[in-house]
Formats: structure tokens, C-alpha cells, sequence
């Protein structure tokens, strides 16, 4: 199997061609095992994650838009709750209060209640 590569290369002129590189990068990804997230972006378009640091520093509503998408999709996605948690602790920063990241707060629900 042949790994999609981004069509433009660079750093991106424009918040607009940054997320028209996201989407061509979401859009390989589709029906793919592994889920979209920030590596898999960087590596798509031949780059390592410092590339995408830069990219935070000139297109903050942008990368925060691609932020907010991947961590939808990895809250969406159907893979163990263990990767799924890792994955956003880790790598989207969740439970990194002392730094002022989010607060994040789990709720255990009993499926066996949800009917009564």
C-alpha cells in the first residue's frame, strides 16, 4: 500500500491552505486503521511535529481548528479507550492542569442504568 503524501509542500502562505492540507490529510485518511492526529498530519506532509509548533506560532485559530477536529475524531473513533486515552492525554494535552492546560473531567456511566 502506497502512503498518501500532501500535494503542497512548505510551510503554508495562508490559514486557508493550511486547512485545505488538513483536509486532503483527512480525506486519506478515510477508511484507514490508524486515526487522524497530529503525527499522521506532520508525516503526511514530510515534516516532523516542530513543523506544526510553527505552524501554531503563524496560524493559531487555524492549528487550533485542527486541534479541535483531531480531538473529535480520536473522541469519536472506534479503537480502545486505552489509545483513545493515551492519545489525548498525551499528545492534546488533557489533564495538564498544572501547565494551564484543560481540566478534564471523566464521568463513569453504567450502561445498565441509561434505560431505567
Amino acid at each position: 500500500m502506497e502512503e498518501a503524501k500532501c500535494t503542497g509542500g512548505g510551510m503554508p502562505t495562508s490559514a486557508k491552505a493550511l486547512l485545505s492540507r488538513f483536509a486532503e490529510y483527512l480525506d486519506a485518511q478515510e477508511g484507514e486503521l490508524s486515526f487522524p492526529n497530529v503525527a499522521g498530519f506532520c508525516r503526511y506532509c514530510g515534516y516532523g511535529e516542530e513543523w506544526f509548533g510553527e505552524l501554531k506560532r503563524k496560524f493559531p485559530s487555524a492549528c487550533d481548528f485542527i486541534l479541535t477536529a483531531l480531538e473529535d475524531e480520536a473522541l469519536n473513533v472506534d479503537r480502545s479507550p486505552t489509545l483513545v486515552t493515551a492519545y489525548l492525554k498525551h499528545r492534546l494535552g488533557y489533564g495538564e492542569t498544572a501547565s494551564g492546560g484543560p481540566e478534564v473531567v471523566w464521568v463513569d456511566r453504567s450502561l445498565a442504568a441509561d434505560g431505567e
